[in-house]
């Protein structure tokens, strides 16, 4: 601390400090950029953004970011808002409690206050999407521990009349003859919110489920583990600090999906619906074709690759 600060209140030298914090969370997406940028860039930049642990001071930082992108891109506004609201929709509020801090949060930003005034529709959609969200969350969690697929699960065995037998560990959960009967059922499992499956699709896409509870499910290693939204932005960053301007990998959008807890092998989605398997140096700008990778054209073949490699 300097010693001109002990003659600062606390409450002085926390405003000073947010602030600062501020004016950082606003370099995200520069203003000079926020029109050239793709959807898929902005939304990882917001999305793997490091913002506060304190559920208010995150929101006052993705508004930061977003606040400025929202009433120019309406392309990305509604899942921008989203993530911005998110950390208040955990705190248990009520719609018009959200409203109001968010109205307070920007009460110095007229632009968005004015953008705000004319889609508030689109944030009582995204608080009904936030429940959704939580129904993903309580369900899929069921599922990982309750859920078998036949057709992967190999240690299910046909008994002679043809009844499958599953084995004592697995309990009474309930099986699946195929991948896509377990899809249907996780579908209709949300029937009462009253969202298509094209919708079910993007919220789970962009909300990083589908990565986690569809692709990767079909990965039984116990030496991969899928990537946290919140761990994101290192892998992330790690990759763009490793690729030199010449890599065939420099500068597409990638998300840091997965990763193998006893290699330095991390599983990369594109904005294109490719992936890659990159085994990362840890050194900066590497020359020579490094980091060395493995392509794929969907997320299946990357998984199937996986699995091929365990055997």
């Amino acid at each position: 601390m300097k010693i001109f600060d002990i003659f600062k209140s606390k409450e002085q030298i926390y405003q000073e400090g947010r602030q600062k914090w501020a004016s950082k969370m606003a370099t995200v997406v520069p203003q000079e950029l926020a029109m050239e940028l793709s959807i898929d860039e902005i939304h990882n930049r917001v999305r793997l953004a490091t913002v506060s642990q304190n559920c208010m001071n995150a929101t006052e930082d993705y508004f930061e970011i977003i606040a400025p992108l929202c009433p120019i891109r309406g392309d990305i506004a509604h899942s921008l808002l989203r993530i911005a609201i998110r950390p208040l929709y955990y705190m248990w509020i009520d719609y018009s409690t959200i409203l109001s801090e968010v109205e307070r949060i920007n009460k110095d930003k007229p632009a968005f206050l004015c953008w705000l005034n004319d889609n508030k529709d689109m944030l009582k959609t995204i608080v009904n999407e936030l429940d959704i969200c939580c129904e993903f969350y309580a369900l899929t969690h069921d599922h990982e521990k309750n859920i078998v697929i036949l057709n992967q699960d190999c240690d299910a065995v046909t008994a002679t009349d043809g009844t499958i037998v599953l084995p004592a560990r697995y309990g009474k959960s309930k099986e699946f003859s195929s991948f896509d009967d377990y899809k249907a059922y996780f579908y209709s499992s949300f029937s009462e919110y009253n969202i298509s499956q094209d919708e079910l699709d993007r919220l789970m896409l962009e909300e990083g489920y589908k990565d986690k509870y569809f692709d990767l499910m079909l990965i039984k290693s116990e030496h991969w583990g899928f990537i946290s939204p919140r761990d994101r932005q290192s892998w992330y960053m790690e990759l763009e600090e490793e690729l030199d301007k010449k890599h065939p990998l420099y500068r597409k959008s990638a998300t840091p999906i997965a990763r193998c807890y006893g290699q330095d092998d991390v599983l990369y989605k594109y904005s294109d619906g490719t992936c890659a398997i990159v085994h990362l140096t840890y050194s900066n700008k590497n020359e020579k074709g490094f980091p060395r990778f493995v392509e794929f054209n969907t997320l299946e073949d990357a998984t199937k690759h996986i699995m091929a490699m365990e055997c």
